[in-house]
Formats: C-alpha cells, sequence, structure tokens
C-alpha cells in the first residue's frame, strides 16, 4: 500500500475513531459487541450513533414527556422492560457500552418486525409512529449514512415491543 493511501486512511480515519479508538464518545469495542450480540454490522449500530447524535451524559426530553439517554439516545419508555435486566435511568445515560447495547437490542427487535434498515430506523426512532421518523427527515439521515436509497417498500406498520428476550 502506498504511503499516499496509508495518509488518507490514517488521516480521514482518526477524526471519527480518535486515538482511543472511540466513536461519539463509546469505545468501538463496545460498538462491535453490541453489533455481535444482536445480529447488526457494526456500520449500522455507526449509523445509529450517529443519527441520533448523543453522547455519554446526555438527556434529551421529548415532546411526549419521555426523555432519550446517552449516546443511543435510548428512550425511557423502554425502561420498564431493560429494568428487568439491570438497566437504570443513569447506566443508560452514563455508561456509553451499557446504553449502546440497549439501543442496538432495541433496534434488531425493530429489524425483527420490518422489511429493511430504514424501516427498522423509522421504529428505533418513533415506535409506533414510524411515519414521524420519515416526515423528520431522521430515516433519511440514518440511510445516508449506510449509503442505502431511504424507501418505504411496505406499507409502515405499528411496532409494539414485547417483553420477550434479553437486552443485555
Amino acid at each position: 500500500m502506498s504511503k499516499r493511501v496509508l495518509f488518507c486512511l490514517s488521516f480521514f480515519a482518526w477524526p471519527i475513531f480518535g486515538a482511543a479508538a472511540t466513536f461519539h464518545g463509546v469505545p468501538m469495542s463496545c460498538v462491535q459487541s453490541a453489533a455481535s450480540r444482536y445480529g447488526l454490522s457494526a456500520d449500522v449500530v455507526l449509523a445509529i450513533l450517529r443519527t441520533e447524535g448523543g453522547r455519554p451524559g446526555t438527556v434529551a426530553p421529548d415532546p411526549n414527556g419521555t426523555d432519550d439517554l446517552g449516546p443511543a439516545q435510548v428512550n425511557t419508555c423502554h425502561l420498564p422492560f431493560l429494568s428487568r435486566y439491570g438497566y437504570t435511568r443513569s447506566t443508560l445515560i452514563n455508561n456509553p457500552c451499557a446504553n449502546v447495547m440497549a439501543g442496538a437490542w432495541i433496534f434488531a427487535r425493530c429489524l425483527a418486525g420490518t422489511p429493511n434498515l430504514p424501516q427498522a430506523a423509522a421504529c428505533y426512532n418513533a415506535g409506533s409512529h414510524p411515519w414521524l421518523a420519515w416526515q423528520s427527515g431522521y430515516v433519511q439521515r440514518f440511510s445516508r449514512y449506510l449509503g442505502l436509497p431511504a424507501v418505504i417498500t411496505s406499507k409502515p406498520k405499528a411496532f409494539l415491543f414485547v417483553s420477550s428476550g434479553a437486552a443485555g
């Protein structure tokens, strides 16, 4: 490999992963573990993080009275289920690895009930109101990060989170 290619790779990869191999304050080892555990690619988990834009310590209030927590902006509506596995509000806010693991679980549950990644992103962002994620541009941003077209291949449906399966 030429020196120029190596320079370009190191120059462009450094701002994304940095010397400590993190993305939005999340160690890449956590991204890879969460992706592997829930059958996702690391690129999908990174697209979630990039689209959500959270960081450890982040709490973003939603208009519906819930909050989005931490790097993957895990919504507090999931806490009743996640608490059965030891997750707390504080854990989701301050522990980037636990947050990404919970986010990957939520996304994998969405993907299991949808025909494609863009619709799973709509579910992840807006739950039982996926059209809101399309209207806000969330799905388009997520899809762009993965180089995918953001198209609906079937009519979006409401998604329910059932309490089967472990979250972390």
